[in-house]
């Protein structure tokens, strides 16, 4: 059996270590499939299987990673027990083949093994349950002391959970065999008095589970035959941890004395109306000290009512005191993440941005002073972000409020809003690139550090380290400057999904036109997009005159199934085409979607994915246009089928081109055309039944063909 190389995936050495085992245990009567092994073995209700398996580690990546060897051994006996609680009747679907996640009793060799004293040549490092694989980890060796292991540690492991007596009388682990499965084995063999016993003994199992937990098992274990007399009538009140005591003693503190605060700052009101700002802090005094109840805050807190009953220049007022609190708290305590904010920053930041989702919609249309008070603001909290596991977000309400400042299109302050808009993105491009630097910093001077031999974590940190030197020597990265330029360039790309877009939201309201309103016509930098815009401004002047109001509306969107209003008014502008240029008009359209099919396959990284709108990926506008002149053509009866399925499947191949790192050019876009193929019948229908059909076609795009078969577009 050849051992595979250093550099070998990971996939491959795991599948390598299955075989090991397989030729071990093949003469004891397993049979494997793949990285699974299994015996059976008993009669009647202990029949059962002993299941070995192998199984990958989540991030496994080339030749890294890690794997687990499970033991299990399954009962269907059990099982046919166990599927007569409520709500528990799946298991019987599971009960005719071996599945190690249903066994009735588990373990990990790896742990089997950290258990065993340090001289015992099987001992493992304590509390180590996986095997690490790495171009540096000989996998002969490793593969033998797997082998051993399991013949000397694994089978007897086996061997004693491998008769119902022996899980009857089992004191290990819950992990091991639960409470009921011990009662259930001892039904099995007649032995009513162990069944009592365990019963009795482990009751705690049973009644520290909260009431549903009991009121399920006590019919359950009377049906066995038991005496369940000896349960309490009610469940015991969950334990509280001391960690979680003194956190709710914290939370009541801090609660008491927003509430107290709310309270003063409302008696001042009994003298006369309070000023916005002071009615702000009142407000969000009042929901942090209510927050639990989930208050309607225009309702139920004290100050709501009073907030509701101003005018719209009152409540505009309130708005900005609750953005001036933000402001005060930034400049009295400024730092890198709002979650480091002594004093509940991130508390008080979702607090402020619950009242402002509430009073957003009492406002009425923005004006242009209010806008550009609220941006000053927004520019003046640019730092206060709240940093997630990959990415993060402005959680004081950044997202509705540039929804509320964009308004509709054409909205007659958009203007004026604009260098206000562009300020706001200059800053916040400024703080992307701070952050990355700051970031950059630390992350060097750690790597800077000599890892300690003696630290717990020495091997991950160590595998860490090669991981990124290989990767770095395989593909190098670019330059500080680089991605200093394209952070820059694209600072959003660090950003949770709904504030991703309130910046495409401001990116496209700087794009309008300041006496129209309407969206500037133009393609992105993307290789479909530099074409288009070359060809669209070498067409016809009086062709770009008659179409440029209908290619204007597609950049405000397009959905990949369009309402049928929507039709309806493509199908009125197709009409309205003057007849002399219909035929150019036509004839550039095709031949863009049919351009679609080349591009380079150069994408842009920074940080947390390809930049859209630059090299092959598309950018939204693109997109938007793409998406319109496909429906246009669709819709276009003089649009001959032939022409237009050719123009589709070039369409077609272009938006499922695999780029590395990214996947699918364009999936959307992919959608729709095979959609529309498959509504086109005939050789354009088996063209999308063999897409899906291709050996080693994605996921992605199978369901998309499983999705135009199912609904194809109809002509």
């Amino acid at each position: 059996m050849a051992v595979p190389a250093p550099d070998s995936k990971a996939g491959l050495k795991i599948d390598y270590v299955a075989k090991r085992l397989g030729a071990a245990l093949a003469p004891l009567g397993y049979k494997r499939k793949g990285r699974m092994l299994a015996l059976a073995a008993g009669v009647g209700d202990a029949a059962h299987w002993k299941i070995v398996q192998v199984q990958a580690g989540k991030w496994n990546d080339g030749p890294r990673g890690e794997f687990y060897v499970n033991l299990s051994v399954q009962y269907p006996a059990l099982m046919r027990l166990a599927a007569q609680r409520p709500g528990q009747a799946w298991l019987l679907e599971h009960i005719s083949q071996p599945d190690e996640a249903a066994g009735q009793a588990r373990a990990r060799l790896g742990q089997l093994m950290s258990a065993l004293p340090p001289e015992h040549p099987c001992a493992r490092p304590c509390r180590v349950d996986e095997w690490k694989l790495s171009p540096h980890v000989d996998m002969g060796p490793l593969a033998d002391g797997v082998v051993r292991g399991m013949l000397e540690v694994g089978l007897p492991w086996l061997e004693e959970h491998g008769s119902l007596r022996g899980l009857a009388d089992q004191e290990a682990s819950l992990l091991t065999v639960d409470v009921d499965m011990r009662i259930a084995a001892a039904v099995l063999l007649g032995d009513f008095a162990r069944a009592q016993q365990v019963l009795v003994e482990r009751q705690g199992r049973f009644t520290n589970n909260g009431a549903a937990y009991l009121e399920m098992m006590r019919p359950w274990l009377a049906g066995l035959g038991l005496d369940v007399s000896v349960l309490p009538a009610t469940a015991a009140p969950l334990r509280i941890s001391a960690w979680e005591q003194k956190r709710e003693a914290e939370l009541r503190a801090e609660e008491t004395a927003q509430a107290q605060e709310a309270a003063t700052l409302r008696a001042a009101a009994q003298q006369a109306p309070l000023a916005p700002r002071v009615l702000a802090d009142a407000w969000i005094a009042e929901l942090r000290a209510a927050w639990r109840s989930d208050p309607k805050p225009l309702a139920d807190l004290p100050s709501g009512p009073e907030v509701a009953s101003r005018d719209a220049a009152g409540r505009e007022a309130v708005l900005l005191g609750l953005l001036d609190r933000l402001v005060d708290d930034e400049q009295a305590q400024p730092t890198t993440n709002v979650h480091d904010r002594p004093g509940g920053g991130l508390d008080l930041d979702l607090h402020v941005k619950q009242l402002v989702e509430a009073l957003l919609p009492t406002l009425p249309a923005v004006g242009e002073a209010t806008a550009l008070a609220v941006l000053q603001r927004m520019t003046a909290l640019v730092d206060r972000w709240s940093h997630e596991l990959v990415t993060g977000s402005y959680a004081w309400g950044f997202a509705p409020l540039v929804k509320w400042l964009a308004g509709p299109a054409g909205a007659p302050h958009l203007a004026a809003l604009q260098p206000a808009m562009a300020a706001w993105l200059q800053a916040y491009a400024q703080f992307a690139v701070r952050r990355f630097e700051r970031e950059s910093a630390w992350l060097a001077a750690e790597l800077a550090k000599p890892l300690d031999p003696t630290d717990p974590l020495y091997e991950v940190l160590q595998e860490s380290r090669e991981q990124q030197a290989e990767i770095a020597a395989k593909t190098p990265p670019p330059s500080e400057e680089e991605l200093r330029r394209r952070i820059a360039a694209y600072p959003e790309q660090q950003m949770a999904a709904s504030d991703k877009r309130a910046v495409a939201t401001l990116r496209q309201a700087l794009r309008r036109q300041a006496a129209t309103g309407r969206l500037q016509l133009a393609w992105e930098d993307d290789d479909w997009g530099t074409t288009a815009q070359q060809a669209w401004e070498s067409a016809d002047p009086a062709l770009r005159t008659a179409l440029t109001p209908a290619l204007q509306d597609w950049l405000e969107g397009i959905d990949t199934q369009p309402t049928r209003a929507w039709l309806k008014a493509l199908d009125a502008r197709i009409a309205a085409v003057p007849a002399a240029l219909a035929p150019a008009w036509r004839g550039w359209l095709l031949q863009q979607l049919a351009a679609f099919e080349a591009h380079s396959g150069r994408s842009e990284w920074a940080t947390t994915g390809a930049r859209p709108g630059v090299g092959a990926r598309l950018g939204a506008s693109s997109e938007n246009l793409l998406l319109g002149l496909l429906w246009w053509a669709w819709r276009d009866a003089a649009v001959e089928p032939a022409a237009l399925q050719a123009a589709l499947e070039r369409v077609d191949s272009g938006a499922w081109a695999r780029l590395p790192e990214v996947g699918a050019r364009a999936p959307s876009v992919g959608g729709v055309v095979l959609r529309m193929l498959a509504g086109l019948g005939g050789d354009a229908l088996e063209s999308v039944r063999r897409r899906g059909a291709e050996r080693g076609a994605p996921k992605q795009l199978k369901q998309a063909v499983e999705r135009a078969l199912k609904q194809p577009a109809q002509r």
